[in-house]
């Protein structure tokens, strides 16, 4: 048998960036990037691939066209990313 045929894919999960954004990583990722983990593990299998997640820029335009209150500058605040998942989700 190939060494292929053994082959093991990384154990996944669900993560939180430090810009409050949930991707899907590996358990070693998540431990070696101290991630908070949102699931312990990821099925990913029939999981259409996601997109990629929004710039910050992306995230304060969003928050002054809606009218927002979003620092130009810095950490964007926690209710702002949570408004933009929430407006953005299917």
């Amino acid at each position: 048998m190939a060494a292929r045929d053994h082959y093991q894919p990384p154990e996944t999960v669900r993560a939180l960036l430090p810009n409050g954004i949930e991707v899907t990583v590996s358990a070693e990722q998540a431990r070696l990037c101290h991630y908070p983990i949102v699931s312990e593990t990821a099925d990913t299998e029939g999981e259409q691939p996601e997109t990629d997640p929004p710039t910050p820029a992306d995230v304060r335009a969003w928050a002054q066209a809606t009218g927002m209150d979003c620092p130009d500058k810095g950490r964007i605040p926690e209710r702002v990313t949570q408004a933009y998942r929430d407006a953005h989700s299917n």
